[in-house]
């Protein structure tokens, strides 16, 4: 296959305003009016507002781009291939840096600026390990602004039944799927199996997720589906 030409630049440019923005997000919330680890000592009505209209479509849509990067992924790559892929390229990030490099000084300066440890960095560091947090304690083990890749290696591993070609068709469950979804008018009715799994988390009891993450971790996985079944549908 021919990368250049059929490399498909509007995935690259969403990608790159998705970065933008949830870099912009992150620094807003410095500001705005709800918790975050560092606060500044004064807010903004504005910054709270650009947080929240961010939050509405910043995660739905990095999920959605994941789901379509699998599609052309598994083009070029066997299962072995996909799983070593998904490995060496986000399960590392998640767990080292994110959760050994990048959460240790977050939580250490969110501590510090509410006043509940005094000292420098390395005398903070054992405690770093003290229980889970999230449940009273400071090890971030989803990596903290690094979550996005723990889920996303939980959904490529749990959902690539879901992806792989058949051995006696080359088609892919998704991809059958998709050809059924392929028509201009299916388009609007795409928020009918993200609310089925919203209302499926808060009946199992993972609604908890959308006050942490902004949306509840189902409806992440259903968005993931969807970026895979659009790229794949040459109609939607």
């Amino acid at each position: 296959m021919d990368a250049a030409s059929n490399r498909q630049h509007y995935l690259d440019w969403l990608r790159i305003i998705a970065t933008a923005g949830v870099f912009l997000y992150h620094c807003s919330r410095v500001f705005a009016y709800d918790d975050f680890g560092v606060k500044n000592a004064v807010t903004s009505l504005g910054a709270t507002q650009f947080a929240e209209f961010m939050t509405i479509w910043q995660m739905p849509l990095f999920f959605v781009l994941s789901g379509a990067a699998v599609y052309y992924s598994l083009k070029v790559r066997d299962r072995g291939g996909f799983l070593k892929e998904r490995f060496l390229r986000i399960m590392v990030p998640w767990f080292v840096t994110g959760v050994f490099v990048m959460a240790p000084p977050q939580v250490y300066l969110g501590l510090l600026s509410r006043g509940q440890f005094q000292g420098n960095f390395v005398q903070f560091f054992p405690h770093y390990f003290d229980g889970l947090a999230g449940f009273g304690g400071n090890f971030a083990w989803t990596g903290l602004h690094t979550w996005y890749l723990m889920a996303l290696s939980l959904f490529s591993v749990i959902l690539l039944p879901l992806f792989l070609p058949r051995a006696g068709s080359g088609v892919s469950r998704a991809q059958s799927v998709a050809a059924k979804l392929g028509k201009p008018w299916v388009l609007p009715l795409l928020w009918a199996p993200v609310a089925g799994a919203a209302v499926l988390s808060g009946t199992v009891g993972l609604g908890i997720t959308e006050q942490i993450l902004s949306w509840d971790i189902l409806s992440f996985g259903m968005f993931f589906i969807l970026g895979y079944l659009l790229v794949a549908s040459g109609g939607l």
